[in-house]
């Protein structure tokens, strides 16, 4: 199990309430190991993501953030690769992802996403 860090924090509550729920539900994939479930979880993961993507947005939007069309393009990279992530995880057999890799996959990104991209928008925030 991956532990939550404050250093994770933006300090927009309501952001931070939905990375900790992404940071449950990374935990929660992890401790899946059918594949079939995998991808469910994998599923739900990606939809809250995509959901959370569009609620940065529209804050980065509201404070005119200067970087909003980069951290849009993550956002759209991060959310292709997770759904190809769940196509081959569907299709099962030699196109699955190991388990473990797919975690490492979903633990990257996660991570470098909050700890490189979104914390710049916070330190942008705050000012």
């Amino acid at each position: 199990m991956v532990q939550w860090t404050d250093d994770l924090l933006v300090d927009i509550p309501k952001i931070d309430r939905d990375h900790q729920e992404l940071f449950k539900m990374l935990n929660e994939i992890k401790a899946v190991t059918d594949i079939d479930e995998q991808a469910i979880y994998l599923n739900r993961f990606i939809q809250y993501a995509a959901s959370h993507f569009r609620l940065e947005e529209k804050v980065m939007r509201d404070h005119h953030y200067e970087l909003y069309e980069s951290h849009r393009d993550k956002h759209e990279e991060i959310t292709q690769k997770l759904a190809d992530l769940l196509e081959k995880q569907m299709r099962g057999g030699a196109e699955a992802i190991p388990h473990e890799d797919l975690v490492k996959l979903i633990q990257f990104w996660f991570f470098e996403h909050t700890l490189n991209v979104d914390s710049c928008f916070k330190d942008f925030v705050e000012h």
